[in-house]
């Protein structure tokens, strides 16, 4: 797991713990940690990083499409969760970026829809379709909104890929550009291929439309037009707060935790039949929580 720094080789030091090159898929206590994608066989869960800084969450089904969140037993488990603190208030007062990936200082006050652009070519999008498609969508959501439309660039789009957004966007008469949070403060919804920057419109309560399957897409926190743009739009804002309440305490953790924290996190999992395993005192809500206390911000609970 090169992505997360605090995981080294230390945490294979016993019988408990060991490397993939020495997996038994044969024992039958054996529990597999894998990354993006399920393993073939065993007991298993998927672990990846996102929707909130330096955040990330282990699921047992899978990620993506895959993932446990779309579920009809999760949808039942978060209309009945009560968080011990709502995540907007928890995100809004922790002395941390308030989204996955830091925002361009770069503010605009937009009131027509935003499209939340992604990298073309991220597992996320060829785990449920191709970077073409992705274009595809892009060009017919450009054309449908034309200058009420502003393409909202994410950090990761430069080069080649920033030039050809651009060029798309301004075919159609679109704005497009690097923006922080400020540009979807007043928009009338966000439109997405199938991007986890659904999680940052859920926490300021705007509504939004999924193109493709993904993470949310069988929730009721977006609509999701399985590739038709002009499918109308649902009312999504009470389910997606919903939904980033659940998440933050009953889903996702922070990566920055000790080897002992981390034997304790996994080892939870290995012994737990539970779809969501993640108890709150480990959860990246408890993480906030606690950065809180320590530097003295202030939350409402």
């Amino acid at each position: 797991m090169p992505q997360v720094s605090s995981i080294s080789p230390v945490i294979c030091d016993g019988e408990r713990f060991y490397p993939r090159s020495e997996y038994r898929p044969d024992h039958q206590d054996s529990w597999v940690l894998a990354w993006g994608y399920p393993p073939s066989s065993g007991k298993y869960a998927v672990s990846e990083t996102g929707f909130f800084w330096d955040a990330m969450h282990i699921d047992t089904t899978g990620c993506y499409q895959l993932s446990s969140l779309n579920s009809a037993d999760a949808y039942r488990i978060i209309h009945a969760y009560k968080p011990p603190c709502h995540a907007k208030y928890l995100i809004d007062a922790a002395p941390l970026p308030t989204s996955k990936y830091k925002q361009p200082k770069i503010e605009l006050d937009w009131e027509g829809v935003v499209f939340a652009s992604q990298n073309p070519s991220d597992r996320s999008i060829t785990a449920v379709a191709s970077e073409k498609k992705w274009w595809i969508f892009l060009e017919n959501t450009c054309r449908y909104y034309g200058k009420y439309l502003l393409v909202k660039l994410h950090p990761y789009n430069k080069g080649q890929i920033a030039l050809n957004i651009k060029r798309i966007a301004d075919k159609y008469g679109c704005a497009s550009g690097y923006y922080d949070h400020s540009c979807i403060r007043n928009c009338d919804h966000v439109v997405l291929f199938n991007s986890s920057y659904a999680v940052d419109c859920m926490l300021r309560g705007i509504k939004v439309k999924q193109g493709y399957p993904g993470y949310f897409y069988k929730t009721n926190a977006v609509t999701f037009c399985d590739g038709d743009i002009t499918k109308p739009l649902g009312d999504t804002v009470d389910a997606g707060y919903r939904l980033v309440d659940f998440m933050i305490w009953k889903y996702c953790f922070s990566m920055n935790m000790s080897i002992n924290g981390w034997k304790l996190l996994l080892q939870h999992f290995a012994n737990s039949n539970e779809l969501f395993p993640l108890s709150e005192n480990m959860s990246y809500g408890q993480y906030l929580v606690n950065m809180c206390d320590i530097l003295g911000c202030k939350y409402q609970k």
